[in-house]
């Protein structure tokens, strides 16, 4: 809504003749849209709970996409206009009655359109008065081109956090791997736990423990998610090896690089968050191991959080438990009090802890709620948090932590944020995202707006933006 209004202010201040005729109705869309945005923020603190503000606001976000598309059709007309102006082009006579040249045909459509787009949200706000939406923080006109300030500190920004209540279970996979092989075949052992319990995290700790990292001689780690295909496996082990990108489709030719590298060494390979449940793919790509001919002493890590994931692979299995309480209140301490963020009184510690015990143990749920928890100063913002937002949280534990993304995302401090964070969610899992042209992207489709502050400018704050989005370059 706000990149909307800044356009919908821009034209409305525009004295080209071409917009005679439906300034008003740029007006009028003006000021519907910031009655619009005065209810946002109601609807989605009760889209999780209301089934018709869910349906009200995909209908807000259809006619908004409406608006944006016929908004940068007129801008597009201005500026191809400008152009002509300025190469002199001289229009025919019978182009006169084209209306993408016809200045007034031009007009009476977009004034038809715009029109068309005020009704459609008249209503809108109609139904948003029938299921109970209330207006949070009423704007003017000159709201929509302001700017708000992402602050630069944050604990995700550059976390050095030491990893906490995972040492043990860094010991006992660790021997697992270690152990011989005694049996025929290539050993796997899986660590199994539910999303966001720290399975990856453990598989990284384990690849750096010392005695592991001593005992085998490579180390390839696949991100292997919903694609088990041997073929895309076993090419991606190749550019983990050889640091290209072959992508060979003759099974031998992979299989012979594999040899090149792998022949007589023990080697780890890491399959990380594993879906598959069909014995014959695991049995295909097994095969394809054993071909290789590296050391016995060789060993296959998988985590997933499956257990019959794990036991259509594994020799063995390493189910990952919850958090203790005392490590839960460590990892939560170092986010929400870490420098610059809230000040450990007896009061937050005490709001803290109530807090952390709706965490149920789970990693991602502790870092998410503790990173949520450092912006908020105040007793009464902590204690909001712990009854309202986190007061009856689902019986299962994945619907807790989804329930804590979504506080996160709705206390994100600015709504460009939000719409960057959510554009990422069209890309495809496990990709490697370049920071440089997902900020260009985001520049591409308006969701960064230039700052009023002379100091900064838009590729600064999309830096800005990809820390708190804690994108580095790296995989999603």
């Amino acid at each position: 809504a706000k990149g909307i209004l800044s356009k919908v202010l821009s034209l409305v201040a525009n004295e080209a003749s071409l917009a005679w005729g439906f300034k008003e109705e740029l007006k009028r869309l003006d000021k519907r849209l910031n009655m619009i945005q005065a209810l946002l923020s109601d609807a989605e603190s009760k889209q999780l709970t209301l089934s018709a503000v869910k349906t009200w606001l995909k209908s807000l976000k259809a006619v908004a996409y409406d608006a944006d598309t016929v908004l940068d059709e007129f801008s597009y007309e201005l500026l191809r206009r400008q152009v002509a102006v300025r190469d002199r082009i001289e229009y025919k006579v019978r182009d006169l009655f084209s209306p993408s040249n016809n200045p007034l045909l031009f007009r009476l459509k977009m004034a038809h359109k715009i029109k068309a787009i005020n009704l459609s949200l008249d209503a809108i706000y109609k139904d948003a008065n029938a299921i109970g939406l209330k207006p949070v923080d009423l704007i003017n006109s000159s709201a929509g081109t302001g700017h708000q300030q992402v602050p630069v500190t944050h604990p995700g920004v550059g976390d050095s956090e030491k990893i906490v209540g995972r040492e043990a279970d860094v010991s006992v996979v660790a021997d697992m791997l270690l152990t011989p092989n005694n049996e025929n075949g290539l050993p796997v052992i899986s660590i199994v736990g539910m999303p966001g319990q720290g399975k990856t995290t453990l598989a990284k700790l384990i690849c750096k423990n010392d005695k592991v990292f001593r005992h085998f001689d490579e180390f390839i780690w696949i991100s292997v998610s919903d694609d088990f295909e041997d073929r895309r496996i076993l090419n991606e082990m190749v550019q983990s090896l050889t640091q290209t990108n072959p992508q060979l489709s003759n099974m031998g030719g992979i299989l012979k690089k594999l040899r090149k590298h792998l022949n007589g060494k023990k080697y780890l390979v890491v399959l990380d968050d594993v879906w598959n449940e069909i014995p014959e793919k695991w049995e295909s790509l097994r095969d394809a191991l054993l071909e290789i001919g590296g050391s016995s002493e060789s060993k296959v890590l998988v985590t997933t959080r499956s257990s019959k994931v794990a036991s259509t692979m594994t020799s063995l299995t390493y189910p990952l438990k919850h958090l203790s309480d005392d490590d839960s209140w460590i990892m939560f301490k170092q986010k929400a009090f870490a420098n610059g963020g809230a000040v450990e009184t007896s009061d937050l510690v005490e709001i803290g802890r109530e807090i952390v015990k709706k965490c149920r143990g789970v990693p991602l749920a502790i870092k998410v709620v503790g990173g949520l928890m450092y912006s908020k100063k105040s007793r009464h913002d902590w204690l909001s948090v712990q009854d309202r937002h986190l007061g009856e949280l689902p019986e299962d534990v994945t619907g807790v932590i989804l329930r804590i993304l979504k506080l996160s995302y709705d206390h994100l401090p600015s709504s460009s944020l939000k719409q960057c964070f959510a554009y990422c969610s069209i890309l495809p899992k496990d990709s490697e995202i370049n920071k440089n042209n997902l900020i260009h992207l985001w520049m591409a489709l308006g969701l960064l707006r230039p700052s009023e502050r002379s100091d900064s400018i838009m590729e600064d704050e999309a830096v800005i933006l990809t820390l708190y989005c804690g994108i580095h370059s790296c995989k999603m």
